[in-house]
């Protein structure tokens, strides 16, 4: 399994990296960056699941969602905030430290 996890708060891209790692294994390839313009489009082959946070200095999660939906339909989304509650066309929003939903959401995949 792929996921990239796209967000500006480096400690929670590490956070969730480890928990991620626990909840699915060592064998998880997970992608991070701080800016959604650092991925390349080649990071995006044989990816199931991208996480983004909702309100990044260079773009919005909301951006992330439609860009995604119209050249990767395929990749579910998770769209999350610390702040705001916001469905868009994400597969799920969960509002950042909900553990136990994202774990969740990983398992059903």
């Amino acid at each position: 399994m792929k996921i990239i996890i796209i967000d500006d708060d480096e400690s929670w891209l590490e956070m969730l990296k480890s928990w991620i790692k626990i909840w699915l294994g060592e064998n998880t390839i997970i992608l991070t960056f701080s800016s959604f313009f650092q991925v390349e489009e080649k990071d995006f082959n044989d990816c199931c699941l991208v996480i983004t946070d909702y309100q990044m200095p260079d773009i919005s999660g909301i951006e992330v969602v439609e860009w995604l939906k119209q050249q990767h339909p395929e990749i579910k989304v998770i769209l999350m905030s610390g702040i705001n509650f916001l469905k868009s066309k994400a597969d799920w929003f969960i509002p950042k430290y909900k553990f136990k939903e994202i774990e969740q959401i990983l398992l059903s995949l």
